[in-house]
């Protein structure tokens, strides 16, 4: 197994994107894998990478598929390395 580079401990998700999930096949746990394991989904890596240098807030994107005659959605996730918080959200959506 790859070793992460962070492991959160809180992980809060706005009502948005938990009613988002239930209507579509979304799992968050393989969102939240592939942040830990530093994949960043659309967002440039060299960010993320000072910001696991300086312990601050990382943060990945992940575009979801459209269904017909709608708008992609991404969902954003940040990852304060302080406090070891996780804020899973709609992009769009301002806080949780």
């Amino acid at each position: 197994m790859t070793p992460r580079p962070f492991q959160p401990s809180l992980i809060l998700m706005t009502p948005a994107l938990v009613q988002y999930i239930r209507q579509h096949p979304v799992s968050p746990a393989a969102l939240l894998d592939r942040h830990v394991q530093g994949d960043w989904g659309t967002l440039r890596s060299a960010l993320n990478e000072r910001e696991l240098l300086a312990g601050g807030v990382v943060t990945s994107c992940y575009l979801l598929s459209a269904e017909q005659d709608q708008a992609d959605t991404a969902v954003i996730i940040e990852t304060n390395l302080v406090t070891k918080t996780t804020r899973m959200l709609l992009a769009g959506e301002q806080t949780i």
